[in-house]
């Protein structure tokens, strides 16, 4: 019980956030989690996975909406923030959809023109798709 308790303090407040990757390493020595190096055949397989999962969320581009606007005046979108998926039962997503906006204002006649920046979000949660 004690290991268990150990382990679930560490993944729910000594990791710091959801993002913080667990090596096998630190999982076998830190946690004292069972271990198992998958073999060159299986490591590809789930290296392709990753990659797979990698593209369809985007996980090399920075959320800038500057950028994702590439100058346009506005940008409507759907982000696949999470992936679910089951062989017998579909795809859960969890998807940010909306529209990025930039619009530019004076804020006095004398200044320069300001622009801002706007995340008109029109759904955030979860879609089931087959």
């Amino acid at each position: 019980m004690e290991k268990e308790d150990a382990i679930i303090k560490f993944l729910c407040s000594e990791s710091g956030s959801h993002d913080y990757s667990i090596r096998r390493k630190e999982a076998a020595e830190s946690l004292g989690l069972p271990i198992e190096k998958p073999s060159t055949a299986l490591y590809t397989i789930i290296k392709g996975i990753f990659d797979n999962i990698s593209k369809e969320l985007e996980l090399e581009n920075s959320y800038n909406p500057a950028i994702i606007l590439n100058g346009a005046d506005n940008y409507p979108y759907s982000f696949r923030r999470v992936l679910i998926e089951s062989l017998s039962n579909g795809t859960d997503v969890f998807l940010s959809e909306g529209e990025l906006i930039k619009q530019t204002f004076m804020p006095a006649p004398s200044m320069e023109p300001q622009i801002n920046l706007s995340d008109n979000r029109t759904f955030e949660g979860w879609k089931h798709e087959n």
